[in-house]
This record gives C-alpha cells, structure tokens and sequence, in this order.
C-alpha cells in the first residue's frame, strides 16, 4: 500500500463524512523512510540548481505540456530559508526532486489560524526509475523533515491536475477546468478598460477581502518568480499566473487564473495576453471558453481538519510549480 493509504495524517473517505474542531489529525512525528542503495537522499542547496532544472525540463511534463525550468527559477526556492528542497540520487545522478513551500500565516473559515502552513510541489521523478515507489519515498521524506524543521506539527496542502474525479475522493477542493486561447494581437469585442496594476495596488484589497464561502486562506503574496500580473477592471481583479508552462505542439504559453472576483476580469485579462489561459471559474456560456475538457484541479489537504471537504475554496495568490 502506498503513502497515502498508511499514514495516519491523511483523510480517509469515511473521515470527510464527519467535519470535527479544527486540529491535527496527528502530533507525532514520522518516521524518516528508509532508503534503499543505491539512492541516496540530502537536501537541495544552490550548488544543485543546475541538475534540478535539468530534470524538471526533462521529466516533468504532462501529455501536452513541457515546463520551461532554469537555474534562477530553481534558486527562488532553494534560497528561500523557509523553504525545503529534497533531492534523490541514484550515484551521483539526480532522479527525483520535491519541495515543501510555506503559505505564511494561513486562516480558515471554522476558526483556525495557522503560522506553519505550507504547500508540497515540486515532485518529480525520472521517467527511467517511475514505477519503484519512490513518490512514496518522497513524500514520507518531505513530512518527516518537515516535522523536525518546523518543530511543530507539518501539515500542508497538496495540489493534483487529474483528467477524472475517483469514485472516492477526499479532495478538500475539486475544480474542472475551463480554458481560452489568447491572441492580444487579434481585435476582440472589449468587455471592459482594464488595467494592469502593480502587486502594491493589489494587495491593499486582498487584505481588505473579506469571504464569506467555506475557505482556506493565505494572507501573504507569493510572487518570488515575478510571473504574477494583476488585472483590474472597473473594480473587478484578475490575478494571472505565468505557469512557465508551454504546450508541447506549438508551444504556446500556459497561464492560469490564481484568483479572480468576476467573469468579466477574467475575459478582459485574456485579451491581454497570447497563449492559453486556464481559469476553475465556471465559464459556461461564456464566447470562446471550452469547458469540460480540460480536467480538474484538485488540492487535498494534509495533517489538518478542513472547514469543509469538497468544496473549499483556497485563496492563496502565488505561483505554482
């Protein structure tokens, strides 16, 4: 049986039948996994910049995407004294990477307030050594060390693209998909002046925001790639991530809708740009706008009772790997 179904720090589908007072779902730490030769495992500090971005390139990918990585982008988070980094080497070749990247002080609708939240990305893992567990191996890892890092108890969520909803899910939040291709150059029908602010002007309202759905919410600003452009219309705003994603035919842009406050930021921050622009707003209805043949976007939570599973909404503006 995998990671997943043998820790006690995640939810089990019987368990998202019963909402219970915000907690952990376990205080203890975990035992660090136990790592067979000829793999090796150590933290990933500057010197390794150049082998993560070579993998990355290489090998993390989906059907119809590439991701376009370099040693500046890795650097964003192994320079971060926050963050950690682990790498796996068979040798002295490095064949898997995975990150745990802090939300900051996070809060959620049934009352809690976390200061130690985070988010695990980053886990990649050679094509040539898939299939050996070593997902698993990575995971227990980043939990185990996070424990000892923090010093409190690690819990996190994690973020999923999946083509289908599994017959149980214990997904917090599941999202499908909608998607538009962008051509700045072509003439549209405007739906609105918009306006491209700077990160300051946006932040004054996100701290401001006050929701009133079931949500998990991170009140930092995570822009450490700079890829994060903010569009207002009327008062209306559009965040865009840079996904630094590119389609593996035509290799078009990928960018992504981290938050928007109305369809119409959305539609108005598409003419801005040139590429594909995904958004788990429902855009049915909407001209241009594919919806239902993209997938989803599921993130999961780790070590902590949710307000809601389901559909909780997850307010965090950065960037995802």
């Amino acid at each position: 049986m995998g990671f997943w179904g043998t820790t006690a720090a995640a939810p089990s589908w019987l368990s998202t039948w019963f909402l219970q007072k915000p907690d952990y779902l376990r205080v203890e730490d975990p035992e660090l996994p136990h790592i067979p030769s000829p793999y090796s495992m150590s933290w990933v500090g500057a010197a390794d910049a150049g082998a993560v971005a070579t993998l990355w390139r290489d090998h993390y990918e989906g059907e119809d995407w590439q991701f376009d990585a370099d040693e500046e982008l890795v650097l964003t988070y192994v320079r971060d004294p926050r963050s950690v980094m682990l790498g796996l080497k068979a040798g002295d070749s490095l064949v898997a990477t995975i990150a745990a990247v802090p939300l900051g002080e996070t809060t959620m609708s049934h009352g809690a307030r976390l200061r130690d939240f985070y988010v695990v990305e980053g886990l990649v893992v050679h094509r040539e050594v898939r299939g050996k567990g070593i997902a698993g191996w990575m995971i227990a890892a980043i939990d185990g060390t996070m424990c000892r890092f923090t010093g409190t108890p690690f819990a996190c969520l994690w973020a999923r693209e999946i083509l289908e909803i599994p017959r149980f899910p214990t997904f917090v939040s599941c999202r499908p998909y909608a998607w538009f291709r962008c051509d700045a150059s072509s003439e549209r029908d405007t739906v609105g002046d918009s306006v491209e602010e700077s990160i300051d002007e946006f932040r004054a309202l996100w701290e401001s925001t006050v929701p009133t759905s079931p949500h998990i919410r991170a009140l930092a600003i995570d822009n450490r790639r700079g890829g994060l452009r903010f569009f207002r219309v009327g008062t209306d705003y559009a965040v865009v991530s840079d996904t630094r994603r590119r389609t593996k035919r035509g290799t078009h842009r990928i960018y992504e809708i981290v938050w928007a406050s109305s369809d119409e930021a959305v539609m108005a921050s598409a003419e801005r740009l040139t590429g594909l622009l995904f958004t788990t707003r429902d855009m049915t209805g909407r001209q241009g706008w594919n919806v239902g043949n993209a997938g989803y976007h599921a993130y999961s939570i780790y070590n902590y009772r949710p307000p809601v599973y389901g559909n909780c909404d997850i307010l965090a503006i950065r960037e995802e790997l």
